[in-house]
Order: structure tokens, then sequence, then C-alpha cells
């Protein structure tokens, strides 16, 4: 005979009553018994069905859960009360004793990876996380295909004066 180890399964409600038929078929449904998982994909398919759906079609299908009396915490970025109508990114929990806490997810904005350190007219340089250097050359204009050494002299100028403005920082 295999001892049951799990001892926070309730035996009936508060009072120790015994639970209806429905309150039975719903926890088990909400279970994550092989069967249950079958039972859940077939009411999801029989709704598909019932909507048209083709076989291949996406359709999202919500469950109407009410909860009567509940004790919302809700933790946003913004302070003051929330707009309305205005939508929430989030995730909501359910702690033992009924309480429900909705914490709104947080948007972080990634660093630009190598941000350009100086910004010329003919050369542009970007430093990477370890502190490298890299230059990076414009495409050469039509009017310095002529004078290509003034052009060269000009990217030499350009890159000592990104080179000085480093060395400032």
């Amino acid at each position: 005979m295999a001892k049951d180890l799990n001892k926070k399964r309730p035996s009936g409600s508060k009072k120790h009553e015994p639970k209806s038929m429905s309150e039975l078929f719903r926890e088990y449904l909400l279970s994550d018994e092989p069967v249950a998982d079958i039972l859940r994909n077939q009411i999801i398919q029989r709704m598909k069905a019932e909507q048209g759906c083709e076989p291949g079609q996406i359709v999202q299908v919500c469950f109407p859960n009410t909860e009567l009396d509940v004790d919302l915490k809700l933790l946003t970025r913004m302070p003051g009360r929330m707009m309305l109508n205005a939508p929430l990114e989030g995730c909501l929990t359910r702690d033992d004793e009924d309480h429900f806490t909705f914490e709104e997810k947080t948007h972080h904005r990634q660093p630009k990876r190598n941000p350009l350190t100086f910004e010329g007219r003919y050369v542009n340089v970007s430093v990477d996380a370890y502190g490298t250097p890299h230059p990076h050359f414009k495409s050469v204009p039509h009017d310095w295909r002529e004078h290509y050494g003034t052009y060269i002299l000009a990217i030499c100028d350009e890159l000592s004066m990104a080179f000085y403005s480093q060395v400032e920082k």
C-alpha cells in the first residue's frame, strides 16, 4: 500500500465538509494527471470544432475563471492608480490563502553594444566591451577620388582627433 506524501491536498472545504462532484471534477481537470491532460485536450478540440476552425488553424481558447471576493495586490512600475482600460503585461500569482498578486513586467532596455565614441566626416570610431577602439571608414566621396593623398591625410587627421578624444576621457 503506497503512502500519500502530499499533505497539502485538502479533503474538503475549510469546514471539512464533503465536496460536490463538480468541485472534484474541476480539481481533477486542473491537475497534472495524464488522463486530465487528455480530457482537457478533448474539450479544447470540441470547442474548436464548435467554432468551425480548420485543422491547422490556431485558435486561442479562453476559459472563464471567476474568483469572487478577491484580495489583489497590484505591483506596477508607475506610482499612483492605474489608468482606466490600460492593459498591463505581467504575472498573476495566487498564494495558499487565496490572495492574488499581480506584478507588472519590467522592460529593460539593452544598452547599445558598440556605441560610437567619435563620429567624423570620413571615419567613425566605436569601442567594444573590452575597450578596444575599432575605426569604421565611410565610403570615399567622388570629389576625393582624384586627390587620394589628401583624402588619406584627412583620414589620418580624424584618427588622431579620435585618439586624443579617447585619451582625454
